[in-house]
């Protein structure tokens, strides 16, 4: 059997290669439908989770939104708290048990974000043979 080796190497920020993790991990290997700003949340919680809620809510809306009005800015915070609540409906996102306002990406997946990372998946795709 013939096997075909593809490597491509490349250097990425912290920050893209959480977001390479997250969009792995829940949309290749769990098919979970996400939208890109729920994979943008997801990254931003998974690099600065546990986190408190409202603390949350408000750095990721600047973050996302960048410079918004002062009236539009709560609505722009609550928008981010409605897809966490989603998020945490559809199990990707959990409260911590003794403090409801922390919240982080579920422990079940592991999210590499501290120190230098290499990330090696090795995935085969095998033709089946024609009888």
């Amino acid at each position: 059997m013939e096997v075909n080796k593809v490597q491509k190497k490349i250097r990425v920020t912290p920050y893209d290669l959480v977001k390479y993790q997250i969009i792995t991990n829940f949309i290749f290997f769990k098919k979970e439908h996400l939208i890109p700003s729920d994979i943008e949340i997801l990254t931003m919680l998974a690099l600065w989770g546990p986190v408190e809620l409202s603390k949350f809510c408000n750095a990721a809306a600047r973050r996302l939104y960048g410079s918004v009005e002062l009236e539009e800015f709560s609505v722009r915070a609550q928008n981010v708290r409605n897809r966490i609540s989603k998020l945490e409906k559809r199990k990707i996102v959990v409260k911590s048990k003794d403090n409801k306002k922390l919240i982080q990406i579920t422990p079940s997946i592991d999210i590499y974000r501290k120190g230098n990372i290499l990330l090696d998946y090795n995935l085969l795709s095998i033709e089946s043979s024609k009888a």
